[in-house]
């Protein structure tokens, strides 16, 4: 049986807000907020557990980020944490699917 631990996998993407005024970007399931100005580039970076999911949905008021079971995330701008999910995803109950 191997006894190391499992080596996180991780997820970047960078985001930017093409839209011509700011959007709101929510970091789910944690329930963060924060607003996007207008071209500005945000990194956001997630790591957990393979196989890894970062889900993105684009709409013309807000992207909504999602973060996969036992993963973490930050927001990153210009190099520094705009916004911190250090919490793990919890895992999906029994009889639930995650698509």
């Amino acid at each position: 049986m191997d006894d190391k631990p499992s080596v996180p996998e991780r997820e970047q993407i960078t985001l930017i807000n093409r839209f011509p005024a700011s959007v709101q970007l929510d970091v789910e399931p944690w329930g963060e907020q924060i607003q996007l100005p207008t071209d500005e580039p945000y990194e956001v970076i997630a790591s957990g557990p393979a196989p890894t999911c970062l889900r993105v949905e684009f709409e013309p008021t807000r992207f909504v980020v999602y973060g996969w079971p036992g993963s973490t995330l930050v927001v990153l701008k210009e190099g520094q944490t705009i916004v911190e999910c250090s919490v793990p995803v919890p895992a999906i109950p029994k009889g639930i699917r995650y698509v």
